[in-house]
Protein backbone atom coordinates (compact mmCIF):
# COMPACT_ATOMS: atom_id res chain seq x y z
CA UNK A 1 0.00 0.00 0.00
CA UNK A 2 1.35 3.34 -1.04
CA UNK A 3 2.16 5.70 2.29
CA UNK A 4 -0.07 8.20 2.77
CA UNK A 5 2.70 10.71 2.34
CA UNK A 6 3.13 9.18 -1.21
CA UNK A 7 -0.12 9.04 -2.10
CA UNK A 8 -0.92 12.84 -1.78
CA UNK A 9 2.18 13.47 -3.76
CA UNK A 10 1.63 11.17 -6.58
CA UNK A 11 -2.34 12.04 -6.96
CA UNK A 12 -0.67 15.92 -6.68
CA UNK A 13 1.29 15.27 -9.44
CA UNK A 14 -1.35 13.47 -11.22
CA UNK A 15 -4.01 16.50 -10.99
CA UNK A 16 -1.24 19.13 -12.00
CA UNK A 17 -0.15 17.77 -15.04
CA UNK A 18 -3.24 16.94 -16.90
CA UNK A 19 -5.54 19.48 -18.07
CA UNK A 20 -8.82 17.36 -17.97
CA UNK A 21 -10.32 15.70 -14.48
CA UNK A 22 -9.15 12.73 -13.49
CA UNK A 23 -12.42 9.99 -12.09
CA UNK A 24 -11.45 8.10 -9.06
CA UNK A 25 -10.75 5.17 -11.41
CA UNK A 26 -8.69 6.47 -13.43
CA UNK A 27 -6.40 7.72 -10.10
CA UNK A 28 -6.30 4.05 -8.83
CA UNK A 29 -5.40 2.88 -12.10
CA UNK A 30 -2.70 5.37 -12.14
CA UNK A 31 -1.11 4.57 -8.65
CA UNK A 32 -1.65 1.06 -9.69
CA UNK A 33 -1.72 -0.08 -5.99
CA UNK A 34 -5.35 0.06 -5.69
CA UNK A 35 -5.68 2.71 -3.31
CA UNK A 36 -9.52 2.84 -1.53
CA UNK A 37 -11.69 5.46 -2.92
CA UNK A 38 -11.78 6.85 0.93
CA UNK A 39 -7.94 7.16 1.14
CA UNK A 40 -8.46 8.79 -2.35
CA UNK A 41 -10.90 11.43 -1.08
CA UNK A 42 -8.91 11.76 2.02
CA UNK A 43 -5.50 12.22 0.31
CA UNK A 44 -7.33 15.25 -1.87
CA UNK A 45 -8.97 16.69 1.11
CA UNK A 46 -5.57 16.90 3.49
CA UNK A 47 -4.03 18.95 -0.24
CA UNK A 48 -6.99 21.18 -0.18
CA UNK A 49 -6.30 21.92 3.23
CA UNK A 50 -2.75 22.27 2.64
CA UNK A 51 -3.06 24.70 0.41
CA UNK A 52 -6.11 26.72 2.18
CA UNK A 53 -3.13 26.88 5.06
CA UNK A 54 -0.75 27.92 3.06
CA UNK A 55 -2.45 30.33 1.21
CA UNK A 56 -2.07 29.03 -2.30
CA UNK A 57 -4.37 29.91 -5.24
CA UNK A 58 -5.21 26.47 -6.64
CA UNK A 59 -7.64 23.90 -5.34
CA UNK A 60 -8.40 20.31 -6.23
CA UNK A 61 -12.07 20.18 -6.86
CA UNK A 62 -15.16 17.82 -7.92
CA UNK A 63 -15.43 18.19 -11.61
CA UNK A 64 -17.43 16.12 -14.29
CA UNK A 65 -17.17 13.00 -12.65
CA UNK A 66 -13.56 13.21 -11.35
CA UNK A 67 -10.86 15.73 -9.90
CA UNK A 68 -8.97 18.58 -11.29
CA UNK A 69 -6.91 21.19 -10.20
CA UNK A 70 -8.13 25.01 -10.77
CA UNK A 71 -8.10 28.11 -9.59
CA UNK A 72 -9.72 29.65 -7.35
CA UNK A 73 -11.57 32.51 -7.86
CA UNK A 74 -10.44 35.38 -6.25
CA UNK A 75 -7.79 35.03 -9.20
CA UNK A 76 -9.73 35.56 -12.12
CA UNK A 77 -8.54 38.98 -12.82
CA UNK A 78 -4.67 37.40 -13.48
CA UNK A 79 -5.63 34.56 -15.36
CA UNK A 80 -8.02 36.65 -17.93
CA UNK A 81 -4.72 38.84 -18.68
CA UNK A 82 -2.93 35.98 -19.60
CA UNK A 83 -5.50 33.78 -20.97
CA UNK A 84 -4.28 34.66 -24.78
CA UNK A 85 -1.87 32.32 -23.93
CA UNK A 86 -2.36 28.73 -25.43
CA UNK A 87 -0.09 25.80 -25.47
CA UNK A 88 0.49 24.74 -29.10
CA UNK A 89 1.74 21.66 -30.85
CA UNK A 90 4.23 21.38 -33.22
CA UNK A 91 4.37 19.14 -36.10
CA UNK A 92 7.18 17.01 -37.42
CA UNK A 93 7.70 19.00 -40.04
CA UNK A 94 7.54 22.56 -37.84
CA UNK A 95 10.44 20.46 -35.14
CA UNK A 96 12.43 19.84 -38.06
CA UNK A 97 12.58 23.10 -39.38
CA UNK A 98 12.61 24.90 -36.20
CA UNK A 99 15.84 22.42 -35.17
CA UNK A 100 17.50 23.41 -38.35
CA UNK A 101 16.82 27.40 -37.73
CA UNK A 102 18.01 27.28 -34.30
CA UNK A 103 21.14 25.22 -35.21
CA UNK A 104 22.22 27.01 -38.66
CA UNK A 105 20.71 30.36 -37.67
CA UNK A 106 20.97 32.76 -38.83
CA UNK A 107 19.69 31.03 -41.87
CA UNK A 108 17.56 31.32 -45.71
CA UNK A 109 14.63 29.46 -46.35
CA UNK A 110 16.71 28.44 -49.48
CA UNK A 111 19.13 27.08 -46.96
CA UNK A 112 16.52 25.38 -44.80
CA UNK A 113 14.74 23.55 -47.62
CA UNK A 114 18.32 22.21 -49.02
CA UNK A 115 18.27 20.66 -45.36
CA UNK A 116 14.84 19.41 -45.55
CA UNK A 117 14.56 18.43 -49.50
CA UNK A 118 10.93 20.00 -49.20
CA UNK A 119 8.97 23.52 -49.83
CA UNK A 120 9.43 25.05 -45.89
CA UNK A 121 7.50 28.11 -46.49
CA UNK A 122 4.04 27.59 -44.93
CA UNK A 123 6.36 25.12 -41.77
CA UNK A 124 8.26 28.76 -41.64
CA UNK A 125 5.34 31.27 -41.56
CA UNK A 126 3.57 28.77 -38.87
CA UNK A 127 6.84 29.39 -36.73
CA UNK A 128 6.50 32.96 -37.57
CA UNK A 129 3.63 33.18 -35.82
CA UNK A 130 4.03 31.27 -32.65
CA UNK A 131 7.33 34.04 -32.06
CA UNK A 132 9.34 30.69 -31.95
CA UNK A 133 11.54 32.14 -35.49
CA UNK A 134 12.61 35.84 -36.08
CA UNK A 135 13.17 37.72 -39.40
CA UNK A 136 16.78 38.51 -38.07
CA UNK A 137 17.98 40.22 -41.28
CA UNK A 138 18.77 40.10 -44.73
CA UNK A 139 21.37 37.88 -46.57
CA UNK A 140 24.32 39.07 -48.45
CA UNK A 141 23.53 37.06 -51.76
CA UNK A 142 21.88 37.52 -54.52
CA UNK A 143 18.14 38.68 -54.01
CA UNK A 144 18.85 39.65 -50.38
CA UNK A 145 16.92 36.37 -49.07
CA UNK A 146 15.31 36.89 -45.75
CA UNK A 147 17.69 35.16 -42.81
CA UNK A 148 15.56 33.58 -39.94
CA UNK A 149 16.91 32.84 -36.69
CA UNK A 150 15.05 31.86 -32.97
CA UNK A 151 13.27 33.80 -30.26
CA UNK A 152 13.45 34.51 -27.16
CA UNK A 153 9.44 31.95 -26.85
CA UNK A 154 11.88 29.56 -28.49
CA UNK A 155 13.97 29.62 -25.38
CA UNK A 156 11.15 29.64 -23.38
CA UNK A 157 9.37 27.15 -24.59
CA UNK A 158 12.06 24.84 -24.52
CA UNK A 159 13.50 25.71 -21.03
CA UNK A 160 16.97 27.05 -22.49
CA UNK A 161 18.90 30.02 -20.87
CA UNK A 162 20.47 30.72 -24.34
CA UNK A 163 21.25 28.83 -27.23
CA UNK A 164 24.57 27.24 -25.67
CA UNK A 165 22.11 25.22 -23.88
CA UNK A 166 21.18 23.17 -26.98
CA UNK A 167 22.47 19.90 -27.34
CA UNK A 168 25.69 19.64 -29.46
CA UNK A 169 25.58 17.62 -32.74
CA UNK A 170 28.26 15.22 -31.04
CA UNK A 171 25.99 14.66 -28.05
CA UNK A 172 22.79 14.06 -30.30
CA UNK A 173 25.16 10.91 -31.79
CA UNK A 174 25.89 12.45 -34.73
CA UNK A 175 28.61 10.25 -37.13
CA UNK A 176 31.02 12.30 -39.02
CA UNK A 177 29.09 11.45 -42.30
CA UNK A 178 26.18 12.91 -41.12
CA UNK A 179 27.41 15.99 -40.10
CA UNK A 180 28.65 16.33 -43.72
CA UNK A 181 24.96 16.71 -44.46
CA UNK A 182 24.34 19.44 -42.79
CA UNK A 183 26.37 21.47 -44.63
CA UNK A 184 24.77 24.51 -46.17
CA UNK A 185 25.94 24.87 -50.54
CA UNK A 186 25.34 28.94 -49.74
CA UNK A 187 28.10 30.42 -48.04
CA UNK A 188 27.47 31.38 -44.60
CA UNK A 189 27.00 35.08 -43.68
CA UNK A 190 27.23 36.82 -39.97
CA UNK A 191 24.99 40.34 -39.67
Amino acid sequence: MVEEKKLTEVIETLLFVTPRSLTIQQLKDLVGTEPSTKELRQAVQQLNTEYEVTGRVFRIEDVAGGFQMRTVPKVREWIRKVDSIKPFRLTPANLETLSIVAYKQPVTRAQIEFLRGVDSSSTLRTLLQRRLVRISGRAELPGRPTLYSTTKTFLEVFSLQSLKDLPTLAELDMEDESHDQLSLPLMETEL
